[in-house]
């Protein structure tokens, strides 16, 4: 039998990339494109070395390589989660292998050849993928549209002679709280453009968050007015709680206490 190896590199490339993105879209981790390559490079590497496995040596190198792969992939918080993870992925390798044949039985088009081999795993993966890719990105941003219409607001930030404008998340799920003080979220850009350095390097104050991930210490600062503008009359809240985020709100400046 000839095996052709940029058919063999070309459909592991793609397919293992299917799976490991759906694999994360399962168990609703964050995809992370490099962490993705180089486990598909991975993947791909022990593909070739595979035809010169026989027997048990073969089904040993294919969990090895599946383990590998998948402990790659993500950052798991315990391995009860990589585990799943794993689990996921033989799940769907083998549902994709019942699809491939399926599909090749009933329509024929794995009995020819594209480019001197068979790229059925390839075509059907890599279509796929981009449609999983493509809905995934459509319905979030739906949803992101939604939200924005219900909950966002444009807020003005004043802290001393500083003013910054930005954009406002009213977050239901932020019930931080300090001293009895309900506590905003700021995004550390903003922070930096209300405080000089100087300023941020003196604070002493902070605020443990429980997060899914574990605790962690966020600096507390204090605003001296948050003003909702477009509203009529402007509601003004004054001498508030914030805490600086240790990552990017991406869209917002401030995500809004929920009962703020």
């Amino acid at each position: 039998m000839d095996v052709y190896v940029e058919t063999v590199l070309l459909n592991n490339l793609v397919v293992n990339a299917c799976l490991l993105y759906a694999t994360l879209s399962v168990l609703r981790l964050p995809a992370r494109a490099w962490r993705i390559i180089l486990a598909d490079a991975i993947g791909a590497a022990f593909a070739l070395a595979l035809p010169w496995m026989r027997g048990w040596w073969g089904v040993l190198l294919k969990f090895a390589c599946a383990a590998i792969m998948t402990a790659v992939t993500a950052r798991y918080r315990a391995v009860k989660q990589f585990v799943a993870a794993l689990g996921v992925l033989f799940g769907l390798t083998m549902l994709l292998g019942g699809v491939l044949y399926g599909v090749s039985e009933m329509t024929g088009i794995g009995q020819f050849r594209l480019m001197n081999s068979n790229l059925l795993p390839a075509i059907l993966g890599g279509s796929a993928l981009v449609l999983v890719i493509l809905s995934r990105r459509c319905v979030s941003l739906v949803i992101r549209l939604r939200r924005d219409r219900r909950y966002a607001c444009a807020v003005r930030l004043i802290a001393g002679e500083r003013s910054v404008a930005c954009k406002g998340y009213r977050d239901s799920g932020n019930k931080l709280y300090y001293r009895d003080m309900p506590v905003m979220i700021l995004d550390e850009n903003v922070a930096k453009r209300l405080y000089c350095p100087e300023q941020l390097h003196k604070i002493k104050r902070k605020v443990e968050v429980d997060t899914v991930a574990g605790s962690k210490s966020l600096l507390l600062v204090r605003i001296d007015a948050v003003v909702f503008d477009g509203q009529d009359p402007d509601t003004t809240l004054y001498d508030v709680t914030a805490a600086i985020s240790d990552r990017p709100l991406r869209a917002y400046g401030a995500l809004l206490h929920c009962d703020m």
